[in-house]
């Protein structure tokens, strides 16, 4: 079970950035965080955030 990060606090981590950012992200509608809840618990997947910081650098690469 290596390959996830539970936690608010260890998501946080893994990006560099607030926990407060973290959840943020998670809510918006575009492309939210990849992040679920195993019952109280809220998981990440770390191959989905690779796939998703890919797909923010990319958009972030078209919109400049």
């Amino acid at each position: 079970m290596g390959a996830y990060v539970e936690t608010w606090k260890g998501i946080a981590h893994s990006v560099s950035r607030s926990e407060r950012w973290c959840r943020y992200m998670a809510r918006r509608s575009p492309d939210p965080l990849p992040v679920f809840k195993v019952g109280g618990i809220v998981r990440m997947n770390l191959m989905d955030l690779d796939a998703w910081l890919s797909r923010q650098r990319g958009a972030y690469l078209m919109a400049s």
